[in-house]
C-alpha cells in the first residue's frame, strides 16, 4: 500500500473495547451504520454506508471538502479513493485515486487527511439530524476505529461490518483482538423498520423496498427469495449476505413478506406483513356553510408520527394500540368555493405531504371530504455530478 500510515492510538483502542453496541439500518437506500455524535446538548449520526463504486465494494461517508463551501461523498474502497462532490458540484474538484498513490494518511478529530503527490486532501465527516432514538454515548472513537480499519486493511473492515450487521458481534474490535464465534445462521431486516418474525410494520410509503442481511456459521450464503421470487444480493464476507428487494407497489392495504435465505448448511425463513400508509377521515363534510371546518381522522402505515399540521397549524395526536396515530385540528379557515388546504406530516422515517380538498357553499351536504396524496422520490445521495 506504497508509503501509507494510518495510526490508530491506544486511546482509541480502549474506547472501542468499551463502546456501545453498533445498530445496523437502512440508510438512503444502503446497508448502513450510525454512529452517535453528541455536541452541546444535541445528538446527531454520522452515517456510513455499505455501496459499490468505481467496480468494488466500498464505505461511503458524507463529508465536508475543505474547499471552499464544498461537501460531497467520500468513498473508501479496497483498491481506490474517490469524492463526489454533492452540494457544490460546480467546483469541479472530484477525484478518484489508487490507494497505491497515497504517499500518508492520518485521523483528524472527526475526519482525516491523505496526501497524494505534493497535494493533501483534508475531510471532516458529516453527521446528520436525529430522526429516532440514539445512543446517549458518543460513537466517535468507535467511527474513527472503523475508518482506521478501512485504511490499514479493507478486508478487515469488511469483516467486522458484516459481523456487526449480522448480529455476530456488537461493535468493531482493533486489529488483532480476538474474534468472537459466529452465532446463529438467520435473517435480519433492516428496512422496513422493525420486521421480524410475525410483526406487522408500516412502509411508510405507497412502495416497500426490503433490504436486510443473511449469514450463516461456516457455511457459504447462496441467494434470498422474496415471496418466491429471487431478489438482488451482495456478498460482504464468504457467508454473509446483503440483500435489496426492487420496489413493489403497495396495491391493497398490506400485504405479506416471505423471505427465504438459502445457504449451504440449509434454510432459514422470515414472514412479516406489511401495511400502506393511508389516511382516513371522519365526521367531516365536503361541502359547508360554515367560515371554518374542524378536521379529524386516522394516519395508519406511517412510522413514528412526531407531529401533523394542516394549513400550518399543528394537530392533537392521539396514538392508538396498533400503532395508528389520531390526529384532529379544529378551525381550519374556509373560503367560499373550493378550497384546498396544506398538510404535512413529521416522521422519523419521512413521509411526503398531502392535500385535503372541500366546498364551502350556503347549504351544507351530507358527503366526506375528498383527499389526494402526492409522493415523490428522493434523488440517490451517490448522483451528484462528479468534478
Amino acid at each position: 500500500m506504497g508509503k501509507l500510515q494510518f495510526t490508530c492510538s491506544v486511546f482509541l483502542i480502549l474506547l472501542a473495547r468499551l463502546a456501545p453496541a453498533q445498530v445496523p439500518t437502512a440508510h438512503d437506500g444502503e446497508l448502513a451504520l450510525g454512529f452517535a455524535h453528541n455536541r452541546v446538548g444535541q445528538t446527531t449520526i454520522w452515517f456510513v454506508d455499505y455501496v459499490e463504486h468505481a467496480g468494488e465494494p466500498a464505505f461511503r461517508i458524507s463529508v465536508h471538502h475543505f474547499h471552499a463551501e464544498c461537501a460531497g461523498y467520500l468513498y473508501i474502497g479496497k483498491t481506490k479513493i474517490a469524492y463526489t462532490p454533492a452540494v457544490t458540484p460546480g467546483q469541479k474538484d472530484g477525484f478518484q485515486v489508487a490507494r497505491s498513490d497515497l504517499n500518508g494518511s492520518s485521523s483528524r478529530y472527526s475526519g482525516f487527511r491523505f496526501i497524494v503527490g505534493a497535494k493533501t486532501q483534508q475531510f471532516a465527516f458529516l453527521s446528520e439530524p436525529v430522526k429516532r432514538a440514539a445512543s446517549v454515548q458518543d460513537g466517535r472513537a468507535q467511527l474513527m476505529l472503523f475508518v482506521s480499519l478501512m485504511m490499514s486493511d479493507f478486508d478487515l473492515a469488511q469483516t467486522e461490518f458484516g459481523r456487526i450487521v449480522a448480529g455476530w458481534q456488537p461493535a468493531f474490535s482493533p486489529a488483532g483482538a480476538p474474534k468472537q464465534a459466529p452465532g446463529v445462521a438467520g435473517i435480519r431486516v433492516f428496512s422496513p423498520r422493525g420486521a421480524a418474525e410475525g410483526t406487522l410494520v408500516d412502509s411508510t410509503r405507497d412502495s416497500l423496498e426490503v433490504n436486510g442481511c443473511c449469514g450463516a456459521a461456516d457455511t457459504g450464503a447462496g441467494g434470498v427469495l422474496m415471496n418466491g421470487q429471487p431478489i438482488l444480493t451482495r456478498p460482504i464476507t464468504a457467508n454473509i449476505l446483503e440483500f435489496q428487494s426492487a420496489p413493489v407497489q403497495l396495491q391493497s392495504a398490506s400485504i405479506a413478506i416471505n423471505l427465504l435465505s438459502i445457504c449451504d448448511s440449509g434454510q432459514s425463513q422470515l414472514m412479516f406483513t406489511v401495511r400502506k400508509p393511508t389516511i382516513t377521515y371522519a365526521n367531516t363534510p365536503l361541502r359547508t356553510p360554515d367560515a371554518t371546518a374542524d378536521v379529524k381522522g386516522t394516519l395508519t402505515g406511517y412510522g413514528e408520527i412526531e407531529r401533523v399540521e394542516l394549513d400550518g397549524k399543528a394537530a392533537t395526536l392521539t396514538r392508538n394500540p396498533d400503532n395508528s396515530v389520531g390526529f384532529e385540528t379544529a378551525g381550519i379557515p374556509v373560503d367560499l368555493g373550493k378550497n384546498t388546504v396544506p398538510g404535512t406530516i413529521v416522521s422519523a422515517d419521512g413521509a411526503p405531504p398531502f392535500i385535503l380538498g372541500g366546498d364551502r357553499a350556503p347549504a351544507q351536504t351530507e358527503s366526506g371530504f375528498r383527499t389526494t396524496r402526492r409522493s415523490y422520490t428522493l434523488p440517490h445521495p451517490a448522483a451528484g455530478v462528479a468534478g
